[in-house]
């Protein structure tokens, strides 16, 4: 069969009670093999042929749905936008968080505050902190991977 996709695009989520360190151990072997070429860190190359990333997109904050709340950081994908990925800030910090007996018992609530995302522009991730435009998908600044 061939596949168009990368190797990673592959994979079938596995109930959290199937997997355990063996199948882990597993994985991360496969993933270990993994060649350049076959890792994409660029999904939206083709996209960005003929449509202008938006500036939203560079908005950097948390994005509230209904109830959930969860951060943005653009600045943690640079080369999804098609940029030199470098060293980024540190994630939010929750509010609080809560570990239950299983992963979708992880409760984790990070604070959101309604003008942020009515005064997007306020919030957007300055221009410098772009990174120039790469030349190939998997590029960074030297300190990021040394």
């Amino acid at each position: 069969m061939d596949y168009v996709q990368p190797r990673v695009c592959r994979w079938i989520q596995k109930h959290e009670t199937v997997l355990n360190v063996d199948k882990l151990g597993s994985i991360r072997r496969m993933l270990d093999r993994l060649r350049p070429s076959e890792v994409t860190c660029d999904p939206y190359v083709n996209y960005r042929k003929n449509e202008v990333v938006h500036a939203m997109a560079f908005y950097s904050g948390t994005i509230k749905y209904m109830d959930v709340v969860e951060p943005y950081h653009p600045e943690r994908i640079l080369r999804q936008f098609g940029h030199v990925q470098s060293i980024p800030d540190p994630p939010y910090r929750p509010l609080e968080a809560h570990r239950g007996p299983t992963a979708n018992k992880y409760s984790v609530k990070y604070g959101f505050q309604q003008d942020n995302w009515e005064r997007w522009r306020n919030h957007l991730l300055a221009p410098e902190a772009h990174g120039d435009n790469a030349e190939f998908e998997f590029l960074a600044t030297p300190d990021y991977l040394p």
